[in-house]
C-alpha cells in the first residue's frame, strides 16, 4: 500500500493550472481557487475544471472564475472529513 495524501494548496495551484492549459479562458485566479479547495483530490480538481469548461461551452464564452464559482458551489471533496481522518490514521499506524 502507497499512502498519497490530497495535494497541499501549493500542488492544487499547480492542478488547477495543469487542467486549464489549453482551453479558452479567462484570467482565472488559481491561487484563490486551490486556497478554496482544502481537502479535495486530484480528481475533484479535475472535475471542477471541467465542470467550469461545460458551463463556459454553454455560453460560447471563455472559462472564468464565474465559471468556477458556479462549479464550486454545486461541489464539494469527494472525501469526508472522517475518510480523510481514518486514511491519515491508517499512515501514522503504518508509516515509516
Amino acid at each position: 500500500m502507497v499512502y498519497v495524501p490530497v495535494p497541499d494548496c501549493e500542488s492544487r495551484r499547480e492542478l488547477f493550472d495543469l487542467y486549464l492549459q489549453g482551453r479558452l479562458r479567462e484570467e482565472c485566479d488559481t491561487q484563490d481557487l486551490a486556497s478554496r479547495t482544502e481537502g479535495y483530490t486530484a480528481s475533484d480538481i479535475a472535475t471542477i475544471v471541467n465542470q467550469a469548461a461545460i458551463l463556459a461551452l454553454y455560453e460560447d464564452r471563455p472559462v472564468s472564475n464565474r465559471h468556477f464559482e458556479e462549479a464550486l458551489a454545486g461541489m464539494g471533496s469527494s472525501l469526508s472529513e472522517g475518510e480523510l481522518a481514518h486514511y491519515e490514521s491508517l499512515r501514522r499506524q503504518f508509516g515509516r
